[in-house]
C-alpha cells in the first residue's frame, strides 16, 4: 500500500521521512497502477511539509509515467551494496528500476539509495533497454521537473540517503 503524506506531529504517522515518502512515491508510481491518496487534502495545505508533499503528489510529469499509455511494468534493472561503508554481502544499498515509454525512444527510471548517507547511482543505458546502449539520450528529473542534460551511455547521479530520483530518458537527444 502507498502511505505517503500522513501527517501526525511529525512528518508522517508511519514513521517515515519526507525523502522515504518519496523515494515510496516515485517507485509506486513507476510502476502502471492506481495511485489513490488517503491523505486528508484539506489539512495537507496547513503546512509547508503537506504543501510540498501534495506538490509531490501532483506532479504532472511523474503522474504522466505512471499514466502512460504503454503500461508497461518496471522491472529490476539492477542492485547492488556500496562498498563503503562496508555492509553485508547480501545487504542491498541501491536499486535502479526502469520502464519503456509508449513515445519512441522514451523510458522512465527511478535510482533508489536505501543506505543511509549519499550514493551515486548510475543509469545505464543498455540495462534501461535503449536499442544503442552507446548512443547519446537526453535526462530530465521528472521529480524535480528539470533538464539534466545529454550523456552517452550511461548517466550517474548523487542520490540523497533514503531518497529516490525519477528520470525520463529519451532516446538521441543531444
Amino acid at each position: 500500500m502507498l502511505e505517503v503524506c500522513q501527517f501526525n506531529g511529525t512528518y508522517n504517522s508511519p514513521g517515515m521521512t519526507a525523502s522515504e515518502g518519496r523515494l515510496h512515491y516515485f517507485v509506486w508510481a513507476t510502476l502502471p497502477s492506481p495511485l489513490i491518496l488517503t491523505a486528508d487534502v484539506r489539512t495537507l495545505n496547513a503546512t509547508a511539509e503537506g504543501r510540498a508533499c501534495l506538490d509531490m503528489l501532483l506532479n504532472p510529469e511523474v503522474l504522466a509515467i505512471n499514466q502512460d499509455p504503454r503500461v508497461a511494468g518496471a522491472r529490476l534493472l539492477r542492485a547492488g551494496a556500496d562498498p563503503s561503508p562496508p555492509v553485508a554481502p547480501d545487504d542491498v544499498t541501491y536499486q535502479v528500476f526502469g520502464r519503456p515509454l509508449a513515445a519512441a525512444g522514451a523510458f522512465a527510471a527511478v535510482l533508489v539509495n536505501r543506505a543511509r548517507a549519499p550514493l551515486p547511482v548510475t543509469l545505464d543505458w543498455g540495462e534501461l533497454g535503449l536499442p544503442h546502449p552507446a548512443g547519446s539520450a537526453r535526462v530530465r528529473n521528472a521529480g524535480a521537473r528539470a533538464d539534466v542534460g545529454a550523456f552517452v551511455g550511461s548517466w550517474t547521479a548523487t542520490v540523497p540517503p533514503r531518497d529516490a530520483i525519477v528520470v525520463t530518458v529519451t532516446q538521441g537527444a543531444l
